[in-house]
């Protein structure tokens, strides 16, 4: 998809005609001006020119989100900060691996991230020091740093979608699965899966697991990540008393960041609710795709943003 096919551009360009906004693309779609009168506004990929830019950094970095939500009291999963070896000299520190190995002793799985990263990508389900080895130099290869979590039993994964202290949105995000119709393989549905998703899955089977037939009407889910990129799917949450605890959660984590426009993930765990990531930028793309009616709910949305930044 090309940047300026994103529905973001599409729908901040109809929100500005509506609202007599003067709009400009520049970057291909990736930089959009917008000026009524002598306010000026700017959205920077997915980034609304309203939050405050040491919040945003702040959202940008899983490890410092992590340390003050937990300073301020909410509850979060905790995402340990490893700097690339090459650049430890900034922070001070002698090296990685004591800490690193002394985790994954401790917790006995981790998942591995790159700090900085979004969509799901560069993230590594840890189970044996061989693993841990692999994630930890293909996350440093391409990035300067990276986040190490003890692993969460996540019985479900939501997002909800603050804007200036109010929750505009919650939904719960599936994991990808097939069904079985008691005659292919495990493999040719997940192949097939991918075929109609548009999305690549890296296979986390052993090889006989992929061979096996899947029984009729049997359930498999095939990634343990929850990101509408790679195939999850989006689900409103209608149950009023979780959405209003899932709405006290991220208004709680919105305002330890003290940031204005942000979505929050939020995971269950045997343990309770915990804040998985703020992040400020808004995408919405994924969403949208799913359902017809997503459509206008993303808009108005966005048009609160707007508002909100062309007001400020």
């Amino acid at each position: 998809m090309k940047n300026e096919e994103r529905m973001i551009v599409r729908i901040i360009k109809e929100i500005c005609l509506d609202e007599s906004i003067d709009f400009t693309a520049f970057s291909y779609g990736w930089v959009l001006r917008l000026q009524k009168g002598k306010r000026l506004g700017f959205v920077f990929g997915y980034n609304f020119g309203a939050n405050n830019a040491a919040s945003a950094r702040i959202c940008d970095d899983k490890s410092a989100a992590s340390d003050i939500l937990l300073y301020s009291g909410v509850p979060a999963v905790e995402h340990l900060f490893f700097m690339r070896p090459g650049n430890l000299h900034y922070i001070g520190e002698g090296g990685n691996w004591d800490k690193i190995n002394a985790l994954f002793v401790e917790h006995e799985t981790l998942v591995c991230k790159a700090n900085e990263g979004t969509g799901g990508n560069a993230v590594f389900l840890v189970k044996d020091k061989i693993q841990l080895e692999h994630a930890v130099h293909t996350i440093f290869k391409e990035q300067r740093s990276m986040a190490v979590s003890p692993f969460y039993d996540i019985q479900k994964e939501y997002r909800a979608i603050v804007l200036n202290g109010s929750v505009k949105l919650v939904y719960a995000k599936n994991v990808p699965y097939v069904v079985g119709d008691g005659t292919k393989s495990l493999l040719q549905l997940m192949l097939e899966f991918m075929t109609e998703k548009q999305t690549l899955l890296h296979l986390e089977f052993d090889d006989e697991s992929l061979k096996r037939v899947l029984k009729a009407g049997e359930v498999c889910s095939v990634h343990w990540k929850s990101n509408l990129g790679q195939g999850a799917s989006p689900e409103l949450v209608k149950d009023e008393g979780l959405l209003l605890s899932l709405s006290d959660l991220a208004l709680q984590a919105a305002k330890a960041i003290a940031i204005g426009f942000a979505s929050v993930d939020i995971v269950s765990t045997p343990g309770g609710m915990r804040v998985l990531e703020v992040n400020c930028g808004i995408m919405m793309e994924h969403f949208i795709r799913c359902a017809e009616h997503h459509y206008g709910l993303a808009k108005e949305i966005y048009r609160e943003a707007v508002h909100a930044m062309m007001q400020a």
